[in-house]
């Protein structure tokens, strides 16, 4: 074991409680050699059986499971992915306007975060090739995307200091968040508060596929 980057593992999947899936932007063992992977050499892995599931994929992130499939960001292409868990059959869900990386589920929607690119980080990617051909520019925020046919049903631009969001969480159960304090969520209506544990176990919930599966 060492310090260094080379296949930048960077997305985990949790089902049951156990890790079953990671996402790496290249199958390389020396140090940055991931950068030569941007484009083509991502891969999605099951670590329960120690296979790659899909592979050619652009510099994936944030793999979720969900029924029979893994949801998958596909940053370097700027789309969400949904691949097929047993024969890793995949297919485009929606296109994301920027870097895009977060990923959480309410019922049939998934909540995306998207970012502005680090300087040149888009140059060689799809993503940026697509951008081009839709006369668009990034933008960073949430989009919300409806899982049945891929339409971007809603969004949150942010504008100001922040170019990056990283993740994105669901609080079930809780309206008008506002910061956190001690194992509670507050809220700006009244002086509300509530479990950041029961706020978890209703999040899982939620998030369940129709199956009643994760």
């Amino acid at each position: 074991m060492r310090s260094s980057r080379c296949c930048h593992l960077n997305g985990l999947a949790m089902e049951n409680g156990r890790a079953r899936y990671v996402t790496c932007c290249s199958t390389g063992d020396a140090v940055e050699s991931w950068r030569g992977g941007r484009r083509d050499g991502g891969v999605l892995i099951d670590i329960e059986t120690d296979e790659i599931v899909a592979d050619g994929l652009s510099m994936p992130h944030s793999p979720r499971v969900r029924g029979d499939a893994v949801y998958v960001v596909e940053s370097g292409r700027g789309a969400l992915v949904r691949i097929d868990r047993a024969s890793g059959r995949r297919e485009d869900v929606a296109f994301c306007p920027g870097f895009a990386r977060g990923l959480a589920f309410v019922d049939h929607y998934a909540v995306l975060t998207i970012s502005l690119p680090r300087g040149v980080a888009l140059d060689g990617l799809p993503v940026a090739d697509t951008m081009r051909k839709r006369g668009a520019t990034p933008w960073r925020g949430l989009i919300i995307v409806d899982l049945r046919n891929g339409d971007i049903v809603q969004w949150l631009r942010l504008e100001g200091d922040v170019t990056e969001l990283f993740d994105v969480g669901v609080i079930a159960g809780v309206r008008c968040p506002r910061g956190f304090a001690r194992g509670t969520v507050l809220s700006t209506r009244g002086e509300d508060r509530w479990d950041l544990a029961s706020a978890r176990q209703n999040n899982e919930v939620a998030t369940r596929g129709n199956d009643g599966t994760s």
